[in-house]
């Protein structure tokens, strides 16, 4: 019994340095605080970093291995001139050169590890039973559901966020 909780304590490290990466990408984003706990939010991350892989046929990837090279290609011819009025040694070139593809290769992961991130979380969201808008991300816990609309954007709420915030129905104790 001691070895299985000490896999899961494994499993569960390993799933939090997995996703450590995306959820570095993504702080920031407000539906990461709504989540109920922490387990929750490091699921959620690991099915969303699962659907962006390569392996997935995520085609943010390939725009993003095209962009790269594109900017490889264009460091490489449009900086030869310049380079050739500087004369510097070639190894700042390279250096340049190489700060660059860099720069450019961490804005790209963290476009491609953003861009649809905060609806992906909103569905994970609601999957948990956690209401929020689709539109903007605001959380609707709590709220009547007589208001019909998000406070923030003026949604109309979704058909799983009325399901959400109905009253549960009241048992009626009969009494003698």
């Amino acid at each position: 019994m001691a070895e299985f909780d000490t896999s899961d304590s494994r499993s569960a490290k390993k799933l939090r340095k997995k996703n450590l990466f995306i959820s570095a990408s993504l702080r920031g984003l407000p539906e990461l605080d709504q989540f109920q706990n922490d387990e929750q939010r490091q699921e959620a991350l690991h099915e969303i970093g699962e659907e962006a892989s390569p392996a997935r046929g995520g085609s943010g990837y390939w725009i993003g291995v095209g962009v790269l090279a594109g900017v490889g290609i264009g460091l490489q011819f449009g900086l030869r001139p310049i380079f050739a009025q500087l004369s510097w040694p070639p190894l700042v070139e390279d250096l340049i050169r190489w700060g660059f593809m860099l720069v450019v290769l961490l804005v790209v992961l963290r476009w491609l590890l953003c861009s649809g991130a905060d609806k992906q979380l909103r569905v994970e969201l609601l999957e948990r039973g956690i209401p929020v808008c689709m539109e903007c991300g605001y959380s609707l816990k709590r709220l009547p559901l007589e208001i019909g609309k998000c406070p923030e954007c003026g949604r109309d709420f979704d058909d799983r966020v009325r399901a959400m915030l109905q009253p549960a129905p009241r048992e009626e104790t009969g009494g003698t």
